[in-house]
């Protein structure tokens, strides 16, 4: 069975009992937290974007962060040493900006978090265009047949950077950015290994996270303070119940 450990007395950004409930909830076997593509839901259910042109590009990527989520949780199944964390959000975390090819905020959010003993591994999911081939420049910029196009200036690197300054240098920080889409070919080359990313398709993801799993040598164990410390930034997936309890209250106010 797998150890729970929690090295921290006292975790950055979280409240005591709201940790030991983490820990509790570890103890009982639970591995995934948050909710696949919880940020997008705030613009595809919310009513105030109902005209929005780019709704049918954000319901694209929900769809497609829910499909890496569940390929993880796949993975993640004969692994008990393993936590997934969807739709994390740490405050102040990078800037946003809309990707106009996607129509969604980049920038702030990371889609997937995966711990394994005192290692963070983000993943963003991008639902870019299908029957491409995507390769990485030599400045650490996805291209699309060799061109660069609308969203391909990741923030992977920077978004590296936040998080080790929000777990600490003790923590170990990787990323992967996953093209999940159809038919879409990937350039290995020697950009795509010197590139602080690693850049796959949804088809090999499974081979990439084996890889970055057999190479952390201090696993088979679940850190509950890191877990804790990305739990409590999971966003919230938009509550269209909440709304119409909201405007009830208005309505009985009035």
């Amino acid at each position: 069975m797998t150890d729970i450990i929690q090295p921290d007395n006292e975790i950055y950004g979280v409240n005591p009992q709201v940790a030991e409930k983490i820990q509790e909830m570890l103890h009982k076997g639970r591995r995934y937290f948050g909710s696949a593509g919880a940020s997008l839901t705030h613009h595809v259910n919310n009513p105030e974007h109902e005209s929005d042109f780019r709704l049918p590009l954000v319901r694209s990527g929900m769809e497609g962060e829910r499909s890496t989520s569940y390929s993880i949780r796949k993975w993640m199944e004969d692994k008990d040493d393993v936590v997934l964390i969807d739709s994390v959000h740490i405050k102040g975390m990078g800037k946003e900006y809309i990707d106009e090819e996607t129509g969604v905020a980049e920038g702030g959010d990371t889609d997937h978090v995966l711990i394994i003993g005192n290692n963070v591994i983000i993943i963003d999911t991008k639902r870019w265009k299908s029957k491409r081939k995507y390769s990485i420049s030599n400045k650490n910029t996805v291209l699309r047949q060799g061109r660069s196009f609308g969203g391909g200036n990741v923030s992977t690197r920077e978004a590296k950077h936040l998080w080790r300054q929000y777990v600490g240098k003790k923590v170990g920080v990787s990323g992967i950015v996953v093209i999940n889409q159809e038919k879409i070919f990937v350039v290995y080359d020697n950009n795509w290994k010197k590139a602080p990313f690693r850049l796959v398709t949804i088809e090999n993801l499974y081979e990439t996270l084996d890889f970055q799993y057999e190479r952390i040598q201090h696993k088979g164990f679940i850190n509950s303070s890191l877990v804790s410390q990305v739990v409590v930034c999971a966003i919230k997936p938009y509550d269209s119940m909440k709304r119409v309890f909201d405007m009830e209250k208005i309505k009985d106010f009035k």
